[in-house]
């Protein structure tokens, strides 16, 4: 999700190697659920120097995907915003160790 590693790190991308300005990431997990010590919060508070330092905005939006009514929610406040809505990085991943040999088609999908 947004709040995740591939989520901060695609922010991250975005900000330095393509100058976006505004970025929403949503996760199922409320930003205030991540403990202060945490490496998640240590990477989302580099990620909000960054954003300061270049100018850009980030939002942290609680909601999951998988709710209709929750993501139209956030697509319906962020069209209603001054800032049009120009695209979605869907990050999520599910991590499932396993030696290459063994993995079949299914673990892929």
């Amino acid at each position: 999700g947004g709040l995740g590693g591939v989520g901060l790190a695609i922010a991250k991308w975005m900000i330095e190697k393509h100058g976006v300005h505004r970025i929403v990431l949503l996760a199922r997990r409320n930003i205030s659920d991540i403990e202060p010590t945490s490496l998640t919060r240590q990477k989302l508070n580099r990620l909000f120097d960054l954003a300061k330092l270049q100018s850009a905005n980030i939002q942290t939006v609680q909601a999951d995907v998988a709710h209709y009514d929750q993501l139209k929610r956030v697509i319906d406040d962020i069209n209603a915003s001054e800032f049009p809505l120009r695209g979605i990085i869907h990050g999520v991943l599910t991590l499932r160790d396993s030696l290459i040999t063994n993995m079949t088609d299914a673990i892929f999908m």
